[in-house]
């Protein structure tokens, strides 16, 4: 006994910061237990009803089959993620599994990376490890919430984990995996399926520094699932896209926060509900995207030097986003009257005076660790 103490006490001395990383996220994950209920988003309703059609019916639809189908819920969300929620839900047989197999996945995410880094640039300085841990907040949230990002962001670490073996070792075999964490990335978020284009300069890159050119032609298989995929969703409802969620996004999302951003509310509002008028008019799922695109893009061609500005601002955005509405979430501030657009929507129609204003009436937690990790966000960028 009093050797495995001090065998523990050893173990737990020399992997300090693991310690501490299962820590935090075993505490996120006890209060996430505790407040029950605040695990589900909107988009997690589809996630696990993909989950449950996939399970129950072998269908790919992440709507109620019992309702009136949407030709756009068979696309909108990739198969993936509802794939690894049936496989993480036997466990418990519940939410508790899912998030518990997510805190696992995040915590292998962050040493993995603390390995790549500590392998390139040397053994980081232990105060700054730790304050950049204790304050990625949304980093524990995402995991205790029933959403993709954690998932996604573990392929995306194994895949630069395996890019980096691969360059360290030259061994061909990396590079096969490598491939098939893309195809494994974007059947999880859409928004990384044109990633298959710049993937043919990076393996190109690749094979040329590891003196393989021949295997080169590995890059080609995610552009092939594309296409495989892409025919798939055309079978299902004769619309040859990746994903519904794109014009979707389009529509609702870049146009409408443009539109208010340039001209108000209220002029934004009544372009998209033209838009969306017509589309309901219209009995051919086919035409309804392609309306949707060639309208919404005729809109922001008219503003292109102004869209673009916005977007490159919005990126800007994304990557310095606190999370306000994830941490309303989490901690359970929020309700189904709560303001679910966040701080983008006060920002686009009064500026930054509107986003103070608007943080004025959150509760004080939400504002210290709003700060916080804004702080942290314009540190890391």
């Amino acid at each position: 006994m009093k050797y495995v103490s001090s065998y523990l006490k050893h173990w737990i001395n020399n992997n300090r910061f693991l310690v501490l990383l299962v820590f935090i996220h075993f505490g996120f994950f006890i209060v996430q237990i505790i407040l029950k209920n605040h695990a589900s988003l909107y988009d997690s309703k589809e996630y696990l009803r993909l989950a449950k059609n996939i399970y129950e019916y072998s269908t790919f639809y992440c709507g109620e089959l019992n309702q009136v189908i949407y030709p756009e819920l068979f696309t909108k969300r990739p198969p993936l993620y509802s794939i690894f929620i049936i496989l993480s839900s036997f466990l418990f047989n519940s939410t508790i599994s899912i998030l518990f197999f997510q805190n696992v996945l995040s915590i292998i995410s962050i040493v993995i990376t603390k390995d790549i880094f500590e392998s390139i640039q040397g053994r980081a300085p232990k105060v700054l490890m730790f304050i950049l841990l204790i304050f990625s907040v949304n980093q524990f949230i995402y995991a205790n919430f029933i959403m993709s990002e954690i998932f996604v962001q573990f392929l995306v670490v194994l895949s630069i984990y395996m890019i980096f073996h691969m360059l360290k070792s030259t061994k061909t075999k990396y590079l096969f995996f490598y491939q098939i964490l893309v195809v494994a990335i974007l059947l999880t978020k859409p928004v990384f399926y044109l990633f298959v284009i710049p993937n043919l300069l990076i393996t190109y890159l690749i094979c040329k520094k590891i003196n393989r050119p021949k295997i080169v032609f590995t890059a080609l298989f995610p552009i092939l699932i594309v296409f495989m995929y892409m025919q798939w969703n055309y079978n299902r409802t004769e619309s040859y896209s990746f994903s519904s969620i794109q014009h979707i996004n389009l529509r609702d999302y870049n146009l409408k926060y443009f539109h208010t951003y340039k001209y108000g509310s209220e002029y934004a509002d009544e372009v998209n509900s033209s838009i969306r008028k017509k589309v309901e008019d219209l009995t051919n799922y086919p035409e309804k995207v392609a309306y949707t695109n060639s309208k919404t893009l005729e809109y922001l061609k008219k503003d292109f030097i102004s869209y673009t500005g916005f977007h490159l601002l919005g990126c800007t955005r994304f990557f310095l986003d606190p999370g306000r509405f994830d941490l309303m979430h989490f901690f359970g501030y929020s309700s189904e009257n709560t303001d679910k657009v966040g701080l983008l929507k006060h920002i686009n129609q009064n500026g930054i005076k509107g986003a103070v204003n608007y943080l004025k009436t959150q509760p004080v937690l939400i504002i210290v660790l709003f700060n916080i990790i804004l702080i942290i966000n314009i540190f890391k960028s």
